[in-house]
């Protein structure tokens, strides 16, 4: 079985357990809750997003994110289509972050709000990036994405 036919499976025998449980905000008590099914459905569209901006099969994709479910459902979406993943630490700044991007040979950047600033100032040195996407989940209202970088 390909990893897509085991998390279909998965979805059709056990759709509705519980497979993440996510804790947004701990002081204010929010947590989400994800199924099986929930997780089959959000990996599914972002591999079809993901289609439509062009990846193919043997892609890679760099994921400069916080954990969070959407860090999930990036891996599962990348791995449902064959497109390898790149973990880039999020501690990672300036060269090192550079270096580890531009060596994995990845055409999409990944990264969450909060670290964008961060590919911002060494995206003129990552020539093989041509989709940049940004987990805006928790941003602030009057965040702006810049010109051509793409909502999650």
């Amino acid at each position: 079985d390909t990893f897509t036919d085991i998390v279909r499976k998965k979805a059709e025998r056990v759709g509705d357990k519980v497979y993440l449980t996510y804790v947004r905000d701990f002081d204010k008590g929010i947590d989400e809750k994800y199924t099986y099914r929930d997780m089959h459905l959000q990996s599914n569209r972002l591999s079809n997003g993901f289609t439509k901006l062009g990846l193919k099969s043997g892609d890679g994709i760099s994921v400069y994110q916080i954990n969070s479910p959407e860090f999930l459902f990036t891996l599962f979406a990348a791995w449902k289509m064959g497109c390898y993943v790149v973990l880039v630490n999020t501690g990672l700044r300036g060269d090192g972050l550079q270096y580890i991007v531009d060596h994995s040979d990845s055409n999409t950047f990944l990264t969450h709000w909060s670290l964008l600033d961060n590919y911002l100032k060494i995206k003129e040195e990552l020539p093989k990036i041509k989709n940049v996407l940004v987990d805006m989940n928790e941003a602030p209202v009057d965040f702006k994405l810049p010109e051509g970088i793409l909502s999650l």
